[in-house]
């Protein structure tokens, strides 16, 4: 035991040396860990602070004469308020030209969009068979930098229901 002793004592300068050196590996390890930890974190909260504002697929429409009445509802299921406006609607190849006013909606909060259509001549099977589209732009309520789109293409199937065609969402650049 007292060789060992003897031993370190010796070396206590080359055995302090060896123990800062892997000290320092350890440091460098860990900073690299929290680096990497800070990165995703950033973007888990980037993530939870994007804009989510979803059509939902209920669509009521009503057909008097000439004329169908849509009411899109939409909800944010994001976590952040969301700002938009329907940017185009078009029914039968024909663009309604929505007017482009804001609307704020809070997350978990329910809205809806109203959209005329007027047809040249009365509306037969109420408006069955018809095609159409909207396209909305949205973005976070506090950060007008990043704005996304929701676009869905739809069609009227019997009843008072719209047939979901298909649907894109993406970043927008206007």
């Amino acid at each position: 035991m007292c060789t060992i002793i003897n031993s370190l004592n010796a070396n206590s300068g080359a055995i302090q040396a060896i123990l800062v050196f892997v000290l320092v590996v350890i440091t460098i390890w860990y900073a690299s860990i929290t680096e990497r930890m800070k990165r995703i974190m950033g973007q888990q909260y980037k993530l939870s602070t994007r804009p989510y504002l979803y059509p939902t697929r209920v669509v009521d429409r009503t057909v008097t004469g000439c004329e169908i009445q849509l009411y899109f509802h939409m909800i944010n299921v994001g976590n952040v308020p969301v700002e938009h406006y329907c940017e185009e609607i078009i029914i039968d190849n024909r663009d309604i030209n929505p007017p482009k006013i804001n609307t704020t909606t809070f997350p978990q909060q329910e809205g809806i969009m109203a959209a005329g259509y007027t047809a040249n001549s009365p509306i037969m099977n109420n408006g069955d068979g018809l095609k159409g589209s909207i396209k909305i732009i949205f973005w976070a309520a506090d950060s007008i930098n990043e704005k996304y789109f929701f676009e869905r293409k739809f069609s009227f199937i019997p009843g008072t229901r719209i047939g979901i065609e298909s649907e894109s969402f993406g970043k927008t650049n206007s």
